[in-house]
């Protein structure tokens, strides 16, 4: 079975979901369109949150 990245990684994911959940919020309160929050907010920063969990260091 294959092995969990340790905790301390997740906090690369964790910090980019939450920097996407705020441009979402700004983004979809201030233009109205959710859609555009999820696009331009929330998605960049679950990518962003995944190429830091990928290359942290142990």
């Amino acid at each position: 079975m294959p092995r969990l990245p340790e905790p301390r990684k997740f906090l690369g994911l964790a910090a980019g979901l939450g920097a996407g959940l705020l441009l979402w919020l700004i983004i979809a309160l201030s233009t109205g369109n959710a859609w555009l929050g999820l696009l331009f907010g929330l998605a960049p920063g679950v990518a962003i949150g995944i190429g830091l969990l990928l290359t942290a260091r142990p």
